[in-house]
């Protein structure tokens, strides 16, 4: 058996029965067998499959195989997301092939048999590259913790709920059953999970490892506090679970990890205690120490925060127990940020906050000037 060369595969791609496929992608970067290998979001989704011609699936993957890991910008293609991630991991274990077997999915190209076929001799590379394309995408999520932007329940979907399945869905075990040719093609959707216990406990630690205690308790809290949520709506892939596994989920992260928090903790407190805030603790803190807020009137702090790009808009859940974390106690709540009139009277920037026209009333100068003394307060905080 002989894997075929990246130009074999550019010479069945430039037959005349894929110019259709040619001409509607012709945007895409690898459409052209000289272009660059910088692969976008379209890169990503095309190597998924569906309709898109097994050939070009494996054009996509044998340039990104050939290539350095650090030389792609695997997060502009999508690649931390779990179905791209094990579409790259499926091409790559079985290259497309010559071969005198005969079976399904098979191409005849100058009356030679081309197919997928399985490659021991990738396995190591293939499994290194694995792991730290989900390694690189869980260390993403802690660093961005990307939102789904609104709601499509039926994809499971939900408005202002984090993106789990770059920490929850089990690819790395997937992955070892691609690579031990446990399952092929079709199953390796069958076999994925979204939500899995023995995932979330890998990269909450990988996170400690990498990020601190303080942001792998915050991140398993965020989730904790999200999950009433994704069971109400059934979003994040909860519909793929039985009962068994919703409940070994949920164990595992309500109660799984009390051990590890409370030393994270420590150790957060420790840090609060003997040595200087980062900037946006440091501001909190100085907030929370003027008793300025109610609990509706973080969301100035939050506001913000939003507009500096440092917090993402309407994470209100991540923003409440970021801010009663670094205060020790619960001083808000999502639901009190949600609410605030800064969100629905106000306009502008901090420090040009203004009512809006239509919004003005009685008492929305007096908020108005209570935020802007937040922010005052906030603000001096973060550049001392």
């Amino acid at each position: 058996m002989k894997i075929l060369t990246l130009d074999e595969l550019y010479d069945i791609f430039d037959t005349n029965q894929y110019d259709e496929f040619r001409s509607d992608f012709k945007d895409d970067v690898f459409i052209h067998r000289k272009n660059p290998n910088t692969p976008t979001l379209a890169t990503g989704i095309l190597c998924l499959g569906g309709k898109v011609p097994i050939v070009y699936q494996h054009i996509i993957a044998e340039r990104l195989f050939a290539a350095s890991f650090d030389s792609i910008d695997w997060q502009e293609m999508d690649a931390y997301e779990f179905m791209t991630l094990l579409s790259l991991v499926y091409l790559w274990m079985y290259p497309l092939t010559f071969t005198e077997e005969h079976g399904e999915g098979q191409i005849t190209f100058e009356g030679r048999i081309v197919r997928e076929m399985y490659n021991e001799s990738r396995l190591e590379k293939v499994w290194d590259r694995a792991n730290k394309l989900f390694e690189s995408g869980v260390l993403f999520f802690a660093d961005e913790l990307p939102l789904c932007p609104n709601d499509d329940i039926e994809l499971g979907m939900l408005n202002n709920t984090h993106f789990w399945e770059y920490i929850t869905a089990n690819v790395l075990e997937v992955t070892g059953k691609i690579l031990q040719k446990k399952i092929g093609r079709q199953e390796r959707w069958e076999e994925c999970r979204m939500l899995h216990s023995n995932a979330l406990r890998y990269s909450i630690m990988f996170i400690k490892e990498h990020r601190g205690g303080k942001a792998a308790a915050s991140i398993l809290r965020l989730l904790q506090n999200e999950w009433s949520d994704i069971k109400t709506w059934k979003a994040m892939g909860i519909v793929q679970l039985d009962n068994n596994e919703i409940l070994q989920f949920e164990d595992s992260l309500f109660h799984g990890f009390e051990k590890d928090l409370e030393m994270w903790d420590a150790e957060t407190s420790e840090n609060v205690s003997n040595k200087p805030f980062l900037s946006t603790d440091r501001a909190i803190r100085a907030v929370y120490e003027a008793q300025l807020c109610e609990s509706a009137d973080w969301a100035a702090v939050v506001k913000i925060l939003e507009e500096q790009g440092k917090w993402p808009k309407s994470a209100f859940s991540y923003a409440a127990n970021y801010i009663n974390n670094v205060c020790g106690q619960n001083v808000t709540a999502a639901n009190s940020i949600a609410r605030s009139i800064i969100y629905t009277r106000v306009k502008g920037t901090y420090p040009n906050w203004e009512i809006k026209e239509e919004e003005r009333s009685r008492e929305a100068p007096n908020k108005l000037n209570m935020y802007l003394k937040i922010g005052d307060v906030f603000v001096k905080a973060q550049k001392s």
